[in-house]
């Protein structure tokens, strides 16, 4: 009789209060916009690698970093992936990413991967993949009004912060179907839009009675630290989290969904 392992979690992590959490950071007046759509169909040996690290800042400038100055914020994103067979097998590998460095809005990112993928290893064949996103923030207090455009929260302070939050997948299959989603929103025109960093892996049966089969693990991480409220520049909160998943053997579903918000309170 066949045994059928499902596993879905979905995690959210909202993180706010009054007067803290990430204000973003607004553009810089030259943006840059990146797209790279990829479709691979064959069989043999398949290799992708991806990286983009993007830093921007206002207040000081990065080359004076550290220490921040006053009324200063930096943020910085990393994306990676490696993804490559051992050995031959049938691929099908499509994959959309876009980098973009200009304001956005609720729905908008600053970067985003999805990634569509079947493997069936030839003999013993197997497909290796990391996929890693970084989001990370920091700043000393600054004034609410220069970062709210509501009226009714542009009062008081926006207190110093640093954040942190790192999540993405790892796998190696010699039976693959596998989808992932990865995305950040950081620069935005103001402090009503939340920053943001997701991700969402959903592994399933290659064919109706044909499972994935493997290991594959999820995880997501992070640390904050908040200033305080009447003393925006003292350390006000603190806390840690991390979660981490692994299945190895036949995998009929493994679905992870991990949401991070963090956003200005008034």
């Amino acid at each position: 009789m066949k045994k059928s392992i499902m596993f879905f979690l979905g995690i959210c992590i909202f993180l706010c209060g009054n007067g803290l959490a990430d204000p973003g950071i607004c553009q810089v007046r030259e943006v840059q916009g990146l797209s790279i759509q990829t479709t691979v169909i064959g069989v043999g040996n398949f290799d992708q690698k991806t990286e983009v690290v993007i830093s921007s800042s206002s207040g000081t400038s990065l080359s004076d970093m550290p220490p921040l100055g006053a009324s200063s914020v930096v943020y910085q994103s990393v994306y990676t992936e490696d993804t490559h067979s051992a050995g031959n097998g049938y691929i099908s590998y499509d994959k959309s990413f876009e980098a973009n460095t200009a304001n956005r809005l609720n729905g908008q990112y600053n970067i985003e991967s999805t990634r569509q993928i079947t493997y069936l290893g030839i003999d013993a064949g197997s497909l290796y993949s990391s996929e890693y996103l970084m989001t990370s923030g920091a700043g000393t207090s600054q004034n609410a009004a220069n970062r709210m455009l509501c009226p009714f929260g542009s009062g008081g302070s926006i207190g110093a912060f640093c954040n942190m939050v790192e999540t993405g997948s790892t796998f190696t299959l010699s039976v693959a179907n596998v989808a992932t989603t990865a995305n950040n929103r950081f620069i935005t025109r103001s402090a009503d839009t939340p920053v943001e960093t997701n991700y969402h892996i959903l592994v399933t049966e290659y064919t109706p009675g044909v499972p994935s089969r493997g290991s594959v693990m999820a995880f997501i991480r992070g640390t904050t630290k908040e200033g305080m409220n009447g003393a925006p520049d003292d350390l006000g909160g603190d806390s840690s989290f991390e979660d981490r998943t692994e299945l190895i053997g036949d995998i009929y579903t493994f679905d992870k969904l991990m949401h991070y918000q963090s956003g200005f309170s008034p």
